[in-house]
């Protein structure tokens, strides 16, 4: 007999992950902006929760005292510390940077649905109501100024390649957390107070959208 399975994609773990009562809307309910967007991010908020932290150790039957779990613990509170309170940031401006562009789409889409059926009615008034088209003329005017206005409003500055700039050192950070914390490469290679500093040097270079690996950020060690 044929058996079924079903391919789910595993969402990366943010600040702004959707509350389970959010997650139950249809997925292009919960795409739509908010427009009561946080004015900072959850400090509260960690990749690895201590709960987490406490259930994975149980799960695995570890020593809660063993050497091998005080240093995890050790590493999670150098984690914290160095690296967490940047990566808070990025992925609030890379959320906040997301939020913004889906309001743009948005506008512009109710907009441009406006002037067309102010047009039609502009057609439909030739016709029927003459005296109706200076009224309908100066919505069309209105509207072509707000389209203005949301086209300039940030200048230079885009929404959508600030959120791509952001989310990628987020994610980069993302990336050095866990890299940190399974010892891999280049914190395999020292320990101590060195590695907690080259965590720093790494995590402030990605936040400037510097190479972590490049000599003048290595070579502060």
């Amino acid at each position: 007999m044929a058996t079924q399975t079903t391919n789910q994609t595993q969402q990366p773990k943010t600040a702004g992950t959707v509350p389970k009562r959010q997650s139950m809307r249809p997925e292009w309910w919960r795409q739509f902006p908010k427009w009561n967007f946080a004015d900072k991010p959850d400090e509260t908020f960690q990749l690895i929760s201590e709960s987490d932290l406490q259930e994975l150790i149980k799960e695995k039957g570890f020593d809660a005292n063993s050497p091998a779990v005080q240093r995890l613990k050790e590493d999670m509170d150098v984690l914290n510390e160095e690296l967490m309170p940047l990566f808070l940031k990025v992925d609030y401006r890379a959320k906040r940077n997301q939020n913004q562009y889906r309001q743009y789409q948005v506008n512009y889409f109710l907009l441009a649905t406006a002037a067309t059926v102010i047009g039609s009615f502009q057609v439909a008034a030739l016709q029927v109501a003459q005296e109706w088209i200076l009224v309908l003329g100066l919505l069309e005017t209105v509207i072509a100024l707000l389209t203005t206005y949301i086209a300039t409003r940030r200048g230079n500055r885009q929404p959508l390649p600030e959120w791509l700039e952001k989310r990628r050192h987020a994610e980069q950070l993302r990336r050095e957390y866990f890299r940190f914390l399974t010892d891999a490469e280049p914190y395999n290679l020292i320990d101590g107070a060195k590695r907690a500093r080259l965590l720093g040097l790494r995590a402030g270079a990605i936040n400037l959208g510097k190479d972590p690996n490049a000599e003048t950020v290595t070579g502060g060690v």
